[in-house]
């Protein structure tokens, strides 16, 4: 199995890429093959809302020439797909939020019957970390991950949560076992769907 990991915070050692980090080990353990992209480390601008992409059927097609078409290159060519964010203002940090709204390319025809998806058919699992209690704060973001998920048509194989974060070298043992679900309920439900 191939899995495209998006770290959307920031922080290239924060309590998120710690957390998404035991995910990746857990993966690797199983003899998976896993691919790490650090969204702010990428030219990833925002949307334009212009809509051009959608005049190209066979391909992702945006106008704006920048890293979000080789990230949306590698996520076409896994099985799963796994994002990560801290949570900002109840809600994606920018880095995240702009190559999300970018996503808007990668499906055709919405709404009609001929709509499809370059991400049809793979799996997709969202890791949230956070410094306060997981309820109401988390609500946007998995809001946000399930109309994703009805547009671009991946199967969610789960929204994690590790709250009480505050310095990496503080993350509880539960913060590694939620990693370790994720990587092991992501696995599982790619093989079981052969």
């Amino acid at each position: 199995m191939k899995v495209v990991t998006l770290l959307g915070s920031p922080k290239r050692k924060g309590n998120c890429a710690t957390v998404l980090n035991w995910a990746v080990q857990e993966l690797e353990g199983m003899g998976h093959q896993v691919e790490c992209h650090h969204v702010a480390q990428r030219d990833v601008r925002g949307c334009l809302g212009c809509y051009n992409c959608q005049r190209r059927l066979d391909e992702p097609g945006c106008v704006i020439k920048d890293d979000a078409a080789w990230i949306f290159e590698r996520m076409i060519g896994a099985d799963a797909i796994i994002y990560a964010s801290p949570l900002y203002f109840w809600s994606f940090p920018g880095q995240m939020k702009c190559l999300l709204d970018r996503h808007v390319c990668l499906a055709k025809g919405y709404r009609t019957p001929d709509h499809k998806s370059f991400l049809d058919g793979r799996h997709a699992a969202l890791l949230i970390t956070c410094d306060g209690p997981i309820e109401p704060q988390t609500k946007t973001p998995k809001q946000i991950f399930d109309r994703m998920q009805k547009y671009v048509k991946f199967h969610v194989s789960g929204k994690f949560v590790v709250s009480g974060c505050t310095v990496p070298r503080n993350l509880s043992e539960d913060a590694m076992d939620t990693a370790h679900e994720l990587a092991r309920t992501l696995a599982g439900q790619v093989m079981a769907a052969g």
